[in-house]
């Protein structure tokens, strides 16, 4: 009863902070994935019996109850790159982009989204490999590292 309590509150907190300049939700959930989302014109919540269920006019995703933890709201909307963990293997801070893990030797390349080459890197004896995208414009890249692939989007 508690938990329900807390997601009516919650989501009646939406339209409230949408219309107080909040521009972001963060659900917070109890294995640590946090889900953010952006504040549209066309946002929506509601609830299921199993799920918190949000809509922003293009993506609809469901949050199980079971697993959330809190709401947290902000004022600036969720975009760029800061900061963030993508797995265990690769690390983005602002325009770096380092990965861990990458047996040593691997060429770890970023591609423009024409295919050209924005940076290039070798992994070292300590398997870690690191792409300086500093001066890369702002946009969509492809990283090839051995095997794996990623896009990353820089503001």
């Amino acid at each position: 009863m508690k938990k329900l309590l807390l997601l009516i509150c919650a989501l009646a907190s939406c339209g409230a902070a949408y219309a107080g300049n909040y521009r972001s939700m963060t659900v917070l959930t109890s294995d640590g994935k946090n889900v953010a989302f952006n504040f549209t014109d066309k946002f929506a919540a509601s609830f299921t019996d199993y799920a918190l269920v949000v809509y922003d006019g293009i993506i609809k995703l469901e949050v199980p109850k079971a697993s959330i933890k809190g709401f947290e709201f902000s004022e600036s909307a969720t975009t760029g790159v800061n900061n963030v963990v993508v797995d265990e293997a690769v690390v983005v801070d602002g325009k770096c982009v380092k990965f861990l893990g990458v047996a040593p030797g691997t060429t770890v390349v970023a591609y423009r989204i024409n295919g050209t080459v924005a940076a290039k890197s070798v992994s070292d004896s300590a398997s870690t490999a690191a792409l300086d995208l500093s001066q890369a414009a702002a946009g969509t890249y492809i990283i090839k590292a051995g095997a794996r692939t990623f896009k990353i989007v820089l503001p």
